[in-house]
Parts: C-alpha cells; sequence; structure tokens
C-alpha cells in the first residue's frame, strides 16, 4: 500500500493504525484562580453608563410620550397621531436596547470566568487555545455534531 511507504518514509504511524488506535478525545480545561483572570475594571462603569443613559432616555421619552399623547388627542390631527407613533416605537427600541445591555454584561461576565488566562513575564495574560484532533473527517464531523447537539440541548435547558 502506498500510504504505508509514505509513512515509513515520514516515520510516521499509517493511517490505518492510528484508526485503529483511535481514542475518545477529551476537553481539557485548564482551571486557574479567579485572581489569575484578567478583568477590565471599566467594564462595571461603562455598563453602568450606558445603562444610565438608556434610562435617561426613557425617562424624558416616557415624559415626551405623555405630551405628544395629549396633543394627539386635542388636535385629532393624523400627523400628531402619527409622530406618537413614531415615539411609541422609538420607546420600545430603546426599552430593547436596556434589555440587551444587560444581556451583554452577562455574556461578557461568562466569558470571563470560562476564558482561562494565563500570565506571561511580562505580566500580561493572554489566552491560550490548542485543539488537537486525531482522526478521520467523518469522525471530526461526528464529534462536531454532537458538540452542537449538545449545545443545543443546553440552550434549550437554558430557556
Amino acid at each position: 500500500m502506498p500510504d504505508d511507504d509514505i509513512s515509513k518514509f515520514l516515520g510516521m504511524k499509517s493511517i490505518d493504525e492510528v484508526i485503529a488506535n483511535k481514542q475518545e478525545i477529551i476537553e481539557y480545561k485548564e482551571q486557574l484562580p479567579a485572581d489569575n483572570y484578567k478583568v477590565d475594571p471599566r467594564k462595571d462603569e461603562d455598563f453602568e453608563s450606558a445603562r444610565d443613559i438608556v434610562k435617561d432616555v426613557l425617562s424624558i421619552g416616557t415624559a415626551a410620550l405623555e405630551e405628544m399623547a395629549a396633543i394627539a388627542q386635542q388636535s385629532q390631527s393624523p400627523m400628531a397621531y402619527e409622530k406618537l407613533g413614531a415615539l411609541m416605537n422609538s420607546m420600545t427600541a430603546a426599552s430593547k436596547v436596556l434589555l440587551e445591555i444587560h444581556k451583554k454584561k452577562k455574556e461578557i461576565d461568562k466569558a470571563e470566568i470560562d476564558t482561562p488566562a494565563i500570565a506571561d513575564g511580562a505580566g500580561e495574560q493572554t489566552v491560550v487555545h490548542n485543539n488537537l484532533f486525531v482522526g478521520s473527517t467523518r469522525d471530526l464531523q461526528n464529534l462536531i455534531e454532537d458538540m452542537r447537539k449538545k449545545n443545543e440541548e443546553k440552550e434549550d435547558n437554558d430557556e
């Protein structure tokens, strides 16, 4: 078989040997103490600032909405009702932004916990991801499909 000749020449095992001796792949996550994680101290300040701005917009918008509703009711003008509707849409969008800010904060906090960081010589921390897969393309596709199913099940259970 030509593969065996190439394998011998390169000093490697043949693909048949590798597949025959294949072992289950186990994901490795290095757990480091919490003080080794790189956390941006401004993250919480930025979150609070963005949240305060959106809440101020919602507060001012609520007052403007009440005034606009009174104007539209008194004038019975189609244009006033159109502007009232536009303001209501803007308020709804701002409310969604506020919720999105909380969702992003939660994702950032989770990412900081789940991401291992290793301090280098300069005191900076770098994230290291090393993955090695030995097997056929079919094995890799099966592994990816299994991981995708597990993630979908986890997301369904979280909801």
